[in-house]
């Protein structure tokens, strides 16, 4: 699992399971073919849209906390 740390708070959380580098990627793959903007909130996994592709601590729809990044911003957080 990722450790991310917030750019707004700097408080440092553990991704969600459903935060994986496939499904970054996928996301990544969808905004470079489509006219989509995908980003997630690493606190619930929720799937953010409109999301600049390096977004830091936006908040989530799904849950409020401030902590959706855009696709590529989490791609390179993730990479080893």
């Amino acid at each position: 699992m990722a450790r991310i740390r917030s750019e707004v708070t700097g408080t440092i959380i553990v991704a969600h399971d459903t935060i994986t580098i496939d499904r970054v990627v996928e996301l990544c793959e969808r905004r470079s073919t489509s006219l989509e903007d995908p980003g997630l909130c690493v606190a619930c996994g929720a799937e953010a849209s409109n999301v600049e592709p390096d977004a830091r601590g936006y908040k989530c729809e799904t849950c409020g906390a401030m902590w959706v990044y855009g696709a590529e911003e989490l791609l390179l957080m993730l990479m080893p």
